[in-house]
């Protein structure tokens, strides 16, 4: 009895050996999260393409599908953009104000009030999804704002 268990649990231990390889393990799935980070400029009496943002999420880089302002969802492309784009862009994560994230302020200056546009960012962070809209022009107040709002558009100048 003692011989038929011990060439059992070796014959079992040799099947279950064999019928799977290493290289057969499929990898863990990869966690996407739905964070992310809106950016770009929205103009509000234009005649064409009024509408320019990306969209940084898992990263890689999305550009909008939209030419006027949206109400609601905004439409991005489902392909990425390239990876050099995204390296360029992620530049934003990094430099992202603290006094957006600890001011109650969600508008800077007056966007769009003269027909200038204005620079629109949307930070989504677990389930909560925070947006600014900044003037175009400097703002006086928060020079911290002003200079993110150039970054934003210096990147967007890199990514065009």
């Amino acid at each position: 009895m003692k011989y038929l268990i011990s060439l059992s649990l070796c014959l079992f231990l040799i099947f279950s050996q064999t019928g799977c390889k290493e290289n057969d393990i499929p990898d863990p799935p990869i966690e996407e999260s739905e964070d992310y980070l809106i950016f770009g400029t929205i103009y509000g009496e234009c005649m064409s393409n009024c509408i320019t943002l990306y969209k940084i999420q898992n990263s890689q880089l999305f550009e909008d599908d939209a030419d006027f302002n949206v109400l609601g969802e905004i439409p991005f492309s489902e392909t990425p953009l390239p990876q050099t784009k995204y390296n360029t862009a992620q530049e934003l994560l990094v430099v992202f104000p603290e006094e957006l994230l600890t001011s109650e302020l969600r508008t800077y200056g007056c966007p769009d009030c003269v027909d200038q546009g204005r620079v629109y960012i949307a930070l989504k962070e677990g389930e909560e999804e925070t947006i600014w809209n900044i003037d175009t022009d400097d703002i006086e107040d928060h020079p911290t704002i002003t200079d993110f709002k150039n970054k934003v558009l210096e990147v967007m100048d890199k990514l065009q």
